[in-house]
């Protein structure tokens, strides 16, 4: 069997996530017994992003309250431990990515609030990009996190919409500069498999613009 670099992993995960629902496939993630959070885990490991104990206890308790609904302890758990471990990796990130999509879920559950819980969850994905940067996979997260937020908030539409697509704008730069990085490794279908999928996400982000941020401009 054919072994994958690291870099390669990162396609092939990418391309699996992207290719189903964008919304299931994150929470799916959350579900630590779910095939989707064993290949995380398993792309985590090969490319070398190692968690350390505490880690891994927030990261279980936090899908462990998602999977049973309870977002209000879910983000209190999330935010303890990030004010007692300054995130500074990839599991940072995702630790910061659950604390936004908990706060979605609450907009979601709750009109009366939907707005202020929106406001939350993108404060947490600012504090995701940084250290998502170089993740393919955690971009892809990222881009959702500004979609569906732009879905639940009649105010931001149009600026989460757009931060979706330049997410995603990231995520083809990344893929084109690990190609070149790795041209024998990265193949040019692999590269083209990830944009092709991209595009239709833009696609799609495109036309909610056009509906709703044209509608808002007239």
């Amino acid at each position: 069997m054919k072994s994958f670099s690291p870099k390669q992993w990162i396609f092939v995960s990418a391309g699996i996530l992207l290719l189903g629902s964008a919304t299931w496939a994150a929470w799916s993630l959350r579900d630590d017994d779910s095939g989707l959070s064993v290949l995380v885990r398993y792309t985590a490991w090969r490319m070398g992003w190692a968690a350390d104990s505490s880690t891994v206890e927030v990261l279980t308790r936090i899908a462990r309250y998602s999977k049973r609904g309870r977002y209000d302890d879910l983000i209190r758990a999330g935010t303890a431990w990030t004010e007692a471990h300054p995130p500074n990796d990839y599991f940072g990130s995702v630790i910061y990515q659950d604390i936004a999509w908990a706060y979605l879920a609450k907009a979601k559950a709750d009109a009366a609030h939907s707005e202020e819980d929106v406001n939350q969850a993108m404060l947490y994905r600012d504090k995701a990009v940084p250290l998502s940067l170089q993740a393919i996979l955690g971009l892809e997260y990222l881009a959702d996190l500004s979609e569906e937020a732009g879905d639940l908030s009649a105010r931001q539409q149009c600026v989460q919409y757009g931060n979706a697509i330049k997410l995603l704008d990231r995520i083809s730069a990344l893929g084109r500069e690990q190609s070149q990085e790795e041209p024998g490794r990265v193949s040019a279908g692999d590269l083209k498999s990830l944009q092709n999928q991209v595009d239709a996400r833009m696609s799609r982000i495109r036309a909610k613009l056009r509906r709703t941020c044209s509608a808002s401009a007239a």
